[in-house]
C-alpha cells in the first residue's frame, strides 16, 4: 500500500465490526473508566507505537484518524489504533465516554474536545488489521 493515503472517516456512518479486546488485568485501578481500560489494553497491545482513543460510537463526533491499525468494537465503544489524525467529540459525552494515548495536543476552553494526534516515532505505514468497513 506504498504511496496511499488511508483515511478513516466517521462522520454519520454505521459501522459494522467484530472482534473484542483481550479482557483487562485484575489489578487495575477501581477509577479506570472502559474507555480508559479499552484504550489502555490496545495501546500496550501495539507496544505504544501507535495512538489509540476509544469513543462512545456517536454520527456526530467528526473522526480523521489516518492510518489505522487495529479497529474493534466493544458494546457501544470503538477503539481505535492509528498512525495520526484528529477527533472532535461532540455533545457533552463526559469524561467516561472517551480516553485516548499516545502523542497528541488537546485544546483548551471551547475546544478542550478537539485533539490532534502526531506521528508516534517508529510507527508502520502498514495497515494491517482494520477491514474496509471502518474506513468511513
Amino acid at each position: 500500500m506504498r504511496g496511499k493515503k488511508t483515511v478513516l472517516a466517521l462522520t454519520g456512518v454505521f459501522l459494522a465490526a467484530s472482534g473484542a479486546l483481550l479482557a483487562p488485568a485484575a489489578g487495575a485501578a477501581a477509577t479506570e473508566t472502559a474507555a480508559d481500560r479499552y484504550t489502555r489494553v490496545m495501546y500496550n497491545q501495539h507496544g505504544g507505537k501507535y495512538n489509540v482513543i476509544t469513543f462512545q460510537w456517536s454520527p456526530n463526533h467528526t473522526v480523521r484518524l489516518r492510518r489505522p491499525q487495529q479497529c474493534t468494537r466493544n458494546g457501544s465503544f470503538m477503539t481505535i489504533a492509528f498512525v495520526h489524525g484528529t477527533f472532535r467529540r461532540s455533545g457533552d459525552g463526559g469524561y467516561k465516554n472517551w480516553a485516548f494515548r499516545g502523542s497528541f495536543t488537546r485544546g483548551s476552553g471551547s475546544e478542550e474536545k478537539f485533539v490532534t494526534f502526531r506521528t508516534r516515532k517508529n510507527s508502520s505505514t502498514e495497515i494491517q488489521n482494520c477491514p474496509d468497513a471502518w474506513r468511513g
